[in-house]
């Protein structure tokens, strides 16, 4: 019960701030205009870029090495890595501010982005986050769940009253966006701060340090890797498109992100599953995932169908009419996070296989790919180049995970059964965007239709024992409740 209790409160913490994200999209829409919109994306997108070398990885250190130390030593070491990354996090800010206007003309030469006051606000904003992430690093070995869920809670309420104010009272514009997110996290980290207080002191060990480092500079590259295919697009773009085009391309991200997070929160929760029956039972454990990559793949091709039919009546309705036309991406992006989703179980077997150091070659392969195919082609296709590389990379970091995976601990994926799946999403979908009449109440009729069809005849059929399956998972959840 207390690894469900866990689970449910991690994929809560992530997915509830989200959700309030996607709550003012409505608000942030009618007031920034495209332009706007696409300002942000391009800041937060170096932003990313530098929040790779903020602490130098040390903090992922502590979901290993915590366990490594007990009483005075343990306290000296999680003080020492604090006190090391807040060091080191200040001193990179200063000296990145010192020639911040110079670096942000370097890196968007002609594209007009200020870096007062908008990458200095996306560099508090980052500052602050990284005083987070230590606090739910500690939360997490501490199994102290219920902070992370309360945490996330809060977030999420002051980063949607901070925005309200600098957006819509302020009508602040883009520095407005920023600066509610770089408030919502400070408050945050102040919160999460007096929490974790108690449990360190001015103290620092060198030893530490260095053990730290070991653990966490390896991790650098691959950190870079995952940034360079999930962000590089928006850096490429603002070469060549207007801020405005990329506004409609994040604005599509925004919603595509959904079905990432629904991912995220999936694959974190069914790692420990993996690694624990793994362990006791190989065999039995591989037979046990084939069925459930397979159920697994019916839930997203479900969710994508959902998400790409009706991409285009939800952003009518979040979003006013310059935002037109940003739906053509959804349905491209949603296929990235479908290869995401598959990944998955070839990236738990292969950390189970402890072979953790194939992953930045992984993540760097993907991201040196998504790279150059958005040099070449974004100059010539626009933003939708930018969409099918980013489709394109994650299906190449899953292909190149399936490769590392098959050599360590194979993984039961069914070729032939998956393409039943995912090619009748694929054909659903073509029929819903091209014979759906024009009026809109229609059209929805017959999308939702075209959804019910979809799941409805996997569980006439009783696909792999679908239907069996749901209604033991909602007799189990009824007993929970009773009890």
């Amino acid at each position: 019960m207390k690894v469900l209790r866990n689970t449910t409160a991690y994929m809560a913490a992530s997915l509830i701030p989200s959700a309030m994200n996607l709550l003012m999209l409505p608000v942030y829409t009618r007031f920034l205009s495209p332009t706007e919109y696409g300002l942000v994306a391009v800041v937060t997108t170096l932003i990313s870029f530098i929040a790779a070398f903020m602490g130098l990885q040390m903090v992922n250190s502590i979901a290993r090495l915590y366990f490594d130390y007990e009483g005075a030593e343990r306290t000296r070491y999680v003080s020492s890595v604090y006190l090391g990354t807040l060091v080191f996090n200040l001193s990179l800010l200063v000296l990145f501010h010192c020639a911040g206007s110079t670096i942000t003309k370097l890196l968007f030469p002609g594209v007009g982005i200020a870096y007062s006051p908008y990458v200095v606000l996306g560099l508090i904003g980052l500052f602050f986050t990284t005083q987070i992430n230590f606090c739910n690093a500690m939360f997490r070995v501490q199994e102290r769940a219920l902070y992370i869920l309360v945490g996330g809670i809060t977030y999420g309420i002051f980063s949607a009253c901070f925005g309200l104010y600098f957006v819509v009272v302020r009508e602040a514009g883009a520095a407005g966006v920023l600066m509610g997110q770089a408030s919502a996290a400070g408050m945050h980290a102040l919160i999460l701060f007096f929490l974790v207080r108690p449990q360190l002191r001015l103290q620092c060990s060198v030893s530490m340090l260095k053990v730290s480092l070991r653990f966490g500079l390896p991790l650098i590259p691959h950190v870079l890797g995952g940034i360079l295919f999930m962000y590089t697009d928006k850096y490429v773009l603002a070469f060549f498109v207007p801020l405005a085009s990329i506004g409609l391309y994040d604005l599509a991200g925004k919603l595509a992100n959904i079905l990432r997070l629904i991912v995220t929160s999936f694959n974190s929760a069914i790692a420990p599953d993996f690694m624990r029956t793994s362990k006791s039972d190989r065999e039995g454990t591989s037979r046990r995932y084939r069925l459930i990559i397979l159920r697994w793949s019916v839930a997203l091709a479900f969710a994508f169908l959902v998400c790409a039919l009706f991409a285009e009546e939800l952003i009518s309705l979040l979003a006013p009419e310059s935002y037109k036309g940003a739906h053509v991406f959804v349905p491209i992006l949603l296929g990235a996070y479908l290869f995401r989703a598959l990944q998955g179980f070839a990236s738990n077997a292969i950390i189970f296989e402890k072979k953790v150091k194939v992953f930045p070659l992984i993540t760097l392969t993907a991201g040196v790919v998504n790279l150059g195919l958005n040099l070449w082609l974004i100059p010539i296709f626009g933003v939708i180049a930018a969409a099918w590389t980013t489709l394109f990379s994650y299906a190449c970091s899953f292909v190149l995970s399936l490769h590392f995976s098959r050599r360590y601990y194979p993984v039961p994926y069914d070729w032939r059964l998956l393409t039943v799946i995912f090619g009748a999403m694929l054909g659903c979908f073509l029929v819903g965007q091209g014979f759906a009449p024009e009026p809109l109440w229609q059209g929805i009729l017959v999308k939702g239709v075209i959804c019910l069809l979809f799941i409805g005849s996997f569980l006439a059929v009783n696909f792999i024992g679908l239907r069996s399956e749901m209604f033991l998972v909602l007799s189990r959840l009824g007993s929970v409740k009773e009890s």
